[in-house]
């Protein structure tokens, strides 16, 4: 990410330093509930392990693994760890994440801000202990949050559609191709609804936003997900 002025706005604070996280009692919070990647929303409140990112491995028999599941995912930037073969050293990496737990939010947003989230998960943990591997593949690099105003954008990552399309830190999603949105529940579950078929060709979806300050609304265009042909990822 770099220190440029993107659509008229200062783009210069990374992802890292604006991700909602909290501190309590030594453990790492969500702050407000946000949009991880098309498939997951992590609600405030949810505890924060610890994230990782997997490492580039140069060996023949991962670049074999890697080049057949970027087939198998036709296209889309959905990345899912259970699908993906992985080495030794990968394996001993995520088991390390496993047993690992953060104390506060310095080394998450560390991370955040050095990797443009490309390849990083989440470990989290529900209130009954069980952990759970996300993810972070932000929705056309915009990163969507969910407080009492409704559906905002908290950031927008440069050369990503989301930006491409002009949508600025601030603005709040109203509707999506005329349903409303309040929720971030809402937001997703219309999102996923519109898939191109075609990966070649994203199918357009009409947002409705309303600028931080402003009094009228407007619209917006953003590509839809492309399709997996009846995959489990379509699901929302």
């Amino acid at each position: 990410m770099s220190w440029e002025v993107v659509n008229g706005q200062d783009s210069a604070l990374k992802l890292g330093l604006v991700f909602p996280l909290e501190e309590k009692r030594d453990r790492v919070y969500v702050k407000e509930t946000c949009l991880i990647s098309r498939n997951t929303i992590l609600n405030k409140g949810t505890l924060l392990r610890v994230m990782f990112q997997l490492p580039r491995l140069e060996d023949a028999d991962v670049k074999r693994a890697e080049k057949k599941e970027k087939q198998k995912r036709a296209y889309t930037k959905q990345h899912e760890l259970k699908s993906v073969v992985v080495s030794p050293q990968q394996e001993a990496l995520k088991q390390r994440a496993l047993a690992t737990a953060w104390t506060n939010a310095l080394p998450f947003r560390a991370l955040l801000n050095r990797t443009e989230f490309e390849e990083i998960y989440v470990v989290t943990e529900e209130a009954d202990g069980e952990l759970e591997m996300e993810s972070i593949d932000l929705p056309e690099g915009l990163l969507l949050v969910e407080n009492e105003k409704g559906v905002e954008v908290a950031w927008v990552a440069n050369k990503r559609s989301g930006a491409a399309k002009e949508f600025r830190v601030g603005d709040r999603i109203l509707a999506l191709n005329g349903e409303k949105v309040k929720t971030l529940r809402d937001f997703q579950q219309d999102y996923l609804a519109v898939k191109s078929n075609d990966p070649r060709k994203r199918e357009l979806i009409s947002v409705e936003v309303i600028g931080k300050g402003e009094t009228r609304s407007t619209f917006l265009s953003l590509d839809a997900p492309p399709s997996l042909s009846g995959s489990l990822l379509d699901m929302p």
